[in-house]
């Protein structure tokens, strides 16, 4: 019998795996199997005392050795939780929000008259020609046109079309 095929059998009869009674007792008949057997013994009574994580199985223990808990990565100087982020990027779309609610919108209009002469031509105005003279401000006068569309029945149109 091998020195290896001689270890494996007293492995399994201390695993309480079924072996040959007569291989074994040949087998710890010799000095070599009888080292063996007592180094097997002393290795299994060290790891039974170690309690480094009491109860949880063999492959628990190697599979938890061999994929670490996995963590979020870290750019070195931005340390900034999620929940800060999170709570940043709400408080800018609530000010947007409330931004876009709040801000006075300018009716088609108003925003014609504001927007300045056609790109056919210059509009008349009341407002002083020189470049740093103010604009009036009143809302309340419409804007001068520019041209006036004049549509003859009949002709620009049909009734009923």
């Amino acid at each position: 019998m091998t020195d290896e095929s001689r270890d494996e059998l007293i492995s399994a009869a201390l695993d309480a795996e079924p072996v040959d009674v007569l291989a074994l007792r040949e087998a710890l008949a010799s000095a070599g199997g009888r080292d063996t057997l007592v180094s097997f013994v002393l290795l299994r009574a060290a790891v039974a005392a170690d309690t480094a994580m009491p109860g949880a199985e063999p492959a628990v223990n190697m599979a938890a050795a061999r994929h670490p808990a996995r963590r979020w990565p870290v750019v070195p100087g931005w340390r900034v939780p999620v929940g800060i982020a999170a709570s940043i990027a709400m408080l800018l779309a609530a000010g947007s929000f409330w931004a876009g609610t709040s801000w006075p919108a300018r009716s088609p209009e108003t925003a014609a008259a504001h927007a300045g002469p056609p790109s056919g031509g210059a509009a008349p105005s009341s407002a002083p020609s020189s470049p740093g003279a103010p604009r009036p401000t009143d809302d309340d006068t419409p804007p001068v046109p520019a041209r006036v569309l004049r549509f003859t029945p009949g002709v620009d149109w049909h009734e009923g079309s």
